[in-house]
């Protein structure tokens, strides 16, 4: 019930705002109001229709109103009222850089004396260091467009792919394709195209791989990234994506293979070299014995996180290092001392190293907070006592 009352509030307000008027005609004001309430409902193409009837004058009104553009997608107009909003407020940082966003993809140089307008803050300063060098170091859209995907913009990735896929860019329209997939967005036309057009170009296939992952068909991925491997053998992110798709699928030992060699072919890269110790944390576990020593010789590469931490300790447990897996069970643990699963790993090898007594305080702590693995493993030992410790 508490719930409903906005709702139903916003919706006695919107009639109150209909009757008013009936009555008396559309104010500017009436208009904003109204736009206010639809925004609040998610209803941003409503909110914009009324908004855009306020005939806005000042920067907040018109920065609110870029808002929902850019909510909308609606890019050119944002750009207008951005325009707008600089014109009356020269100085005004926030339009400056959100215009340099919309029009980089287009016109860099532009975008980049915006950029220094918008410098005049430090809201942004991280983001226009790199927009910056992006422009003056063999600038493309798609390059723009990868920026604003790793900061999972991807509403301006598509915007910027889309200015390179206009032109007849391939890879360009592979990556429009990802970006929409990532919002929900229908693709398949822009990486029909793509495919099309080139189909035999590495970086397509490497994109295709992605997009068939984004829309979950994990099988068709692998042959994706195994055609870009194809046209391009020693890409050390191709074999990685192809790692990653083979650890989806279950095929472990394929996976390891292909994260090794991402490695090998980066120089030691410590992005794959993560990646490969990510793994192993993961998954190292469902490895064979042998494969002992490569975990051990990736230990160092692991990232201060301690689920994996924990999932490594584990695995070097059960590949027959039980001493290793519970210094770097109690890494995980320096990290976050109430991490269930690092508990629960740390129990499990004390059990199979002897050490019950030890292990069960720390399986009583953890089926006290609802841990359902612990209270299995309790049930089945017989030196457990009532109460915690």
């Amino acid at each position: 019930m508490i719930l409903c009352i906005p709702v139903f509030a916003s919706q006695q307000i919107l009639y109150d705002s209909q009757v008013a008027a009936i009555q008396y005609g559309w104010s500017a004001d009436l208009h904003w109001q109204v736009g206010e309430q639809l925004a609040r409902r998610d209803d941003w193409r409503g909110a914009v229709a009324h908004w855009e009837s306020a005939n806005p004058q000042t920067p907040d009104q018109l920065a609110r109103l870029v808002d929902a553009y850019m909510i909308l997608q609606r890019w050119d107009d944002a750009i207008t009222r951005l325009r707008q909003i600089i014109t009356l407020q020269p100085d005004h940082t926030w339009a400056h850089y959100h215009l340099a966003l919309l029009i980089a993809p287009s016109n860099p140089l532009e975008a980049e004396q915006h950029l220094m307008l918008a410098q005049r803050s430090d809201t942004y300063t991280d983001d226009i260091t790199t927009l910056l060098d992006l422009l003056h170091h063999n600038f493309s859209p798609v390059r723009l467009g990868l920026w604003f995907s790793q900061q999972e913009r991807w509403d301006l990735a598509e915007h910027a792919f889309y200015h390179a896929a206009l032109i007849g860019d391939p890879v360009a329209a592979a990556y429009v394709a990802l970006a929409r997939e990532q919002q929900n967005k229908n693709g398949a036309d822009w990486m029909t195209y793509a495919l099309d057009h080139a189909p035999q170009n590495a970086q397509v296939y490497y994109v295709y791989g992605l997009y068939l992952r984004q829309i979950g068909d994990l099988d068709e991925s692998v042959s994706a990234f195994i055609t870009a491997l194809t046209f391009d053998p020693f890409n050390p992110a191709y074999n990685a994506e192809l790692g990653v798709a083979y650890q989806r699928v279950g095929a472990y030992f394929n996976a390891e293979n292909m994260f090794r060699l991402a490695v090998q072919y980066s120089d030691n890269d410590p992005l794959f070299a993560e990646m490969l110790a990510a793994f192993y944390a993961q998954e190292g576990y469902r490895l064979t014995p042998d494969r002992l020593e490569r975990l051990q010789q990736s230990r160092a590469n692991l990232p201060p996180d301690p689920t994996l931490r924990a999932g490594f300790g584990w695995a070097l447990h059960q590949l027959g290092d039980s001493a290793g897996g519970l210094i770097e069970v109690e890494a995980a643990l320096a990290l976050e001392p109430d991490n269930e699963q690092a508990l629960y790993y740390k129990a499990q090898i004390l059990i199979d190293m002897g050490n019950i007594p030890a292990a069960i305080p720390i399986l009583q702590r953890l089926a006290a907070q609802g841990s359902t693995w612990a209270q299995d493993t309790l049930t089945r030992l017989p030196e457990v006592t009532d109460e915690p410790e």
